[in-house]
């Protein structure tokens, strides 16, 4: 009969002859008579009981460890997500004033400027959702059944514009999300942070559940929109007329019955000299995905 305990598999029961010499081994003792086993019953007994003593310990060790999620704070059993799928944005949902200059600079056409960033972000995101859930990206299969799927899903979206979480959520945002809202930046929250975002609305929320059935996913993160945008009133360097640009991802969270959990934006700057594609996406991307990490809700919270 075998047991499991954290990943480990031991032998419950065993042959007592086989027993017998497992202990025999760990005592260090030679004993060629097997009536002279009897006089060492009670050492064997109290081994035995230290041997599994030690056993449940290192179980209860792994398994603590284990239900810890990547701050280091423990977590209930199944109050993650097992699954996420994530949808990338419409390429029409790309808006930036800066296509031109990073096209020219890079030397390519404003179309592969565009695709480059759309498949870098999502790359970026799922790969860091990955080191916690599993993940599905629609854009890492480029088959033809899956641009039917974005097709299918880009049809069925909404834009509206709508107030971030934690506006419109603050006391919840604040709550499940202490590490990346502090009481400090929550009193100045509306000073600081953009108060609306691009959201969508699922026309037939029915969907999840087919893309769910599908895929096994049991929470869709969707990317609604990119946007780069410079602030001309914001000179880095005057001189070298030097700008602050702001690269703005818009999300969305929803669970499997189509009930929204989060939306937000993310919002990074970098200046406007900066033009190359693959800085660009080197210097702010994983930035944006540790933000879109950090806000992936939990089922209900631990207490």
């Amino acid at each position: 009969m075998e047991v499991s305990c954290a990943g480990l598999r031991v032998s419950q029961l065993r042959p007592a002859g086989q027993l017998y010499n497992m202990l025999l081994h760990f005592t260090g003792k030679n004993y060629s008579n097997p009536l002279s086993l009897f006089s060492y019953q009670e050492k064997k007994r109290l081994m035995f009981k230290k041997f599994l003593s030690l056993l449940f310990s290192i179980c209860l060790f792994l398994s603590a460890y284990a239900q810890r999620d990547s701050s280091g704070q423990k977590i209930l059993p199944d109050t993650l997500y097992k699954k996420i799928l994530l949808v990338p944005y419409n390429p029409i949902m790309h808006l930036s004033d800066a296509d031109r200059d990073i096209s020219e600079y890079n030397q390519e056409n404003v179309k592969m400027i565009r695709t480059e960033f759309r498949n870098g972000l999502s790359k970026t995101v799922a790969e860091r959702l990955a080191k916690n859930y599993q993940v599905v990206s629609l854009l890492a299969n480029e088959s033809t059944e899956t641009a039917k799927e974005l097709e299918i899903i880009d049809g069925s979206l909404n834009y509206e514009m709508d107030t971030v979480f934690p506006v419109s959520h603050p006391a919840d945002t604040l709550q499940k999300h202490k590490s990346l809202f502090s009481k400090n930046r929550s009193s100045k929250l509306k000073e600081i942070h953009d108060l609306k975002y691009m959201n969508v609305k699922l026309s037939h929320p029915e969907l999840l559940s087919v893309l769910s059935d599908k895929y096994g996913t049991d929470l869709f993160v969707f990317l609604n929109q990119f946007e780069i945008k410079t602030n001309y009133d914001d000179c880095l360097d005057l001189a070298m007329k030097i700008y602050r640009r702001q690269l703005k991802v818009h999300y969305s969270i929803f669970n499997v019955d189509g009930k929204q959990l989060y939306g937000d934006v993310v919002v990074v700057d970098f200046p406007s000299n900066t033009n190359d594609t693959r800085e660009i996406m080197k210097g702010n991307f994983q930035k944006i995905a540790e933000y879109i990490f950090k806000t992936i809700p939990k089922k209900k919270d631990p207490s």
